[in-house]
């Protein structure tokens, strides 16, 4: 269990914080926050080190991890200690990562897990169908997001989703998400 719950701190004292990020934002996800860190990514995208290839697959799930984080806090209603979230791109070992973190409610880890664990068993074509089925369910129930995001994000970055849980008190966690962003 973690007493001190700053997110900088949390991260490294699991050896998760990021060696030289190229995009970091600790803080409240407002649509200013949003915003800005898009226009960061695609910043980032405009480094001859990428290829068109990667920039794009970059850019499109920073963006889908950027509006969960927003939507996450703007869903929830939880204290004002764990309102702020994580977004962080980086680079280790010529490999682009992107990770995100946010708390929550311990009692929502097991349902996040065996969702992530799920996507993270099917195949890229396994993971279309699933994408085009929620897709299908969803406009029919038209419930908006429908919790495309972590299939879209898998489908897009073509790797399983990495993920922890830190412990913060009895009550909430801290959850991040690590995405391996293949050229």
């Amino acid at each position: 269990m973690i007493t001190n719950h700053t997110i900088s701190d949390i991260l490294q004292q699991e050896d998760l914080f990021p060696k030289t990020p190229l995009v970091f934002h600790e803080g409240i996800f407002g649509v200013d926050t949003v915003d800005k860190l898009i226009l960061e990514i695609d910043e980032v995208g405009t480094n001859e080190k990428f290829g068109e290839r990667l920039k794009k697959k970059v850019f499109n799930i920073g963006v889908e991890v950027i509006q969960n984080l927003y939507h996450h806090f703007e869903k929830t209603s939880i204290p004002t200690e764990y309102s702020e979230g994580l977004f962080t791109m980086f680079d280790e070992d010529n490999v682009l990562y992107l990770m995100s973190g946010n708390f929550l409610k311990n009692t929502q880890i097991a349902s996040v897990t065996s969702r992530i664990a799920m996507i993270n068993e099917l195949s890229p074509g396994e993971l279309k169908s699933l994408y085009r089925g929620v897709l299908d369910i969803a406009s029919v129930a038209d419930r908006g997001g429908a919790g495309l995001g972590f299939i879209d994000i898998a489908r897009k970055s073509g790797n399983q989703l990495d993920y922890n849980f830190i412990t913060i008190d009895k009550t909430y966690s801290f959850f991040v998400l690590k995405i391996k962003i293949n050229g």
